[in-house]
């Protein structure tokens, strides 16, 4: 029989899931087997394998009740001659999202991005990735004075992304045109993927020194010339 020093001995080695070779009576957790991540990049219009694209496996490391996610990379293969991949890995977090990103090598086509749930055990997922949409935009217009109609020359016309606010004039826009003595703009502006970047939203906001900024214009996903004119009111 063990003496109580040698029993003592047993289960602090338990607790340091470390085995002692002796008889605690407590059992140990086998470690939860790799997760795996698996499935195929191809062409969604000729179902083409893709190969060579780049495949990231992210796990959210957020901390509990921070703001926002902190994806970390854990796991990286690139697909094979037949555009397959595969991925074993164990998670950190088992009770947080995983997500599978996909990056082609070719310039030309969009990258994806697919999101599981908490440890699922196989999760698969078989990309079919688009070409991008790269177009040419033109936007013009004239800004005007709401109260007098008359122009306002100088005023100043942002490309804003996700959702225009005139709050953001000013930060960080896209494309920044000014008025001319006419009360006249232009915007030209080269979008390397329409549908990806309308995805998000892009916005036309016109402001002026002395004037509340006009309300933001949604743009349109085409090469032909749009035409926004904004009435801005003046400070009282």
């Amino acid at each position: 029989m063990m003496n109580m020093e040698s029993r003592a001995a047993c289960r602090i080695a338990a607790v340091l899931l470390v085995s002692a070779g002796c008889d605690s009576g407590l059992t140990y957790p086998s470690p939860r087997p790799p997760e795996t991540f698996d499935g195929t990049v191809s062409l969604a219009d000729t179902r083409e394998p893709v190969v060579g694209a780049l495949i990231l496996i992210d796990e959210d490391l957020s901390c509990e009740g921070c703001w926002g996610r902190e994806w970390n990379t854990r796991g990286v293969r690139r697909t094979d001659a037949g555009g397959r991949y595969r991925i074993d890995l164990r998670v950190k977090k088992c009770w947080r999202d995983v997500r599978i990103r996909v990056e082609p090598s070719e310039s030309d086509l969009r990258a994806d991005t697919v999101q599981f749930g908490p440890c699922q055990g196989i999760m698969t997922h078989d990309f079919l990735l688009e070409y991008k949409q790269p177009v040419e935009l033109a936007v013009e217009g004239v800004v005007r004075s709401r109260t007098s109609g008359l122009p306002i020359p100088g005023a100043q016309v942002e490309l804003q992304r996700n959702g225009g606010n005139f709050w953001d004039f000013g930060r960080d826009p896209l494309a920044v045109a000014v008025a001319g003595a006419s009360g006249e703009y232009r915007l030209d502006v080269h979008v390397d993927d329409c549908s990806e970047d309308f995805r998000r939203g892009m916005y036309v906001v016109a402001g002026a020194a002395g004037f509340f900024g006009g309300g933001e214009k949604p743009l349109h996903c085409t090469s032909e010339t749009q035409i926004f004119d904004f009435t801005l009111s003046p400070e009282r």
